[in-house]
């Protein structure tokens, strides 16, 4: 009885530092490229609004963070984002000069490691 009782404790030891020595290294990185077209040409100083919505199933919620940054002369934006939990999804949407409005928000899974790129197009045309 002692003997099953010590392989527990030591079993339950084991599985402590373990998690422990995973939450530390548990930190993520993504990297979003969003690149806003108008008539099919990059265009700088375009609004863009990037963040992350950071999912927390032991808290019952999540934490959501978002900033307004303008793309750069070449039209891009680059956004890193690290993260600690796998439940993490990515947002991102563009202003639209012509119509004054924000596009549809964009959002997906962030995966460790990826790089992923997100195209907004506008027309200056009237319709």
């Amino acid at each position: 009885m002692i003997r099953k009782i010590l392989i527990l404790i030591f079993i339950f030891t084991v599985a402590f530092i373990e998690c422990k020595k995973n939450s530390k290294s548990s930190n993520q990185e993504f990297k979003l490229i969003i690149t806003v077209y108008v008539d099919n040409v990059p265009m700088p100083g375009i609004d863009v609004t990037v963040g992350y919505i950071e999912f927390s199933r032991a808290a019952g919620g999540g934490t959501r963070k978002e900033e307004v940054v303008k793309t750069n002369k070449e039209g891009k934006v680059l956004y890193t984002l690290n993260f600690i939990t796998p439940d993490t999804q990515y947002l991102c949407r563009a202003w639209n000069p012509f119509t004054k409005n924000w596009s549809p928000y964009r959002q997906a899974n962030a995966l460790s490691g990826m790089t992923k790129k997100e195209n907004f197009y506008f027309s200056s045309q009237k319709k």
